[in-house]
């Protein structure tokens, strides 16, 4: 399975890249919160403490978008991945 996840704005410097295309097992059934744990292990950057608070629950700190859709609308840290699924991780903005 190819799942490509692109890092926006401060998120890219956080991370270190921009762009990180994944390479998961193909029988495997993954969601974003497995994809949040892959990548901070793979990277060693604490991606998961900056999205999850202890509980696993959103700091609100970082939008997540699969294909286009805001996992808020989907079922967010239990939406299920496919292959050729593109993510993008960015600071989530607020107005005042």
């Amino acid at each position: 399975m190819k799942v490509n996840v692109k890092f926006l704005a401060n998120m890219g410097i956080f991370m270190g890249i921009r762009e990180l295309n994944l390479e998961l097992d193909d029988g495997k059934e993954y969601t974003v919160r497995d994809i949040i744990e892959y990548i901070t292990q793979k990277t060693g950057k604490d991606l998961k403490g900056k999205i999850m608070n202890e509980k696993g629950e959103s700091t609100g700190r970082v939008r997540i978008v699969l294909n286009g859709r805001d996992i808020v609308s989907l079922s967010k840290f239990d939406t299920k991945i496919a292959d050729g699924d593109n993510i993008s991780m960015f600071p989530a903005l607020g107005a005042g």
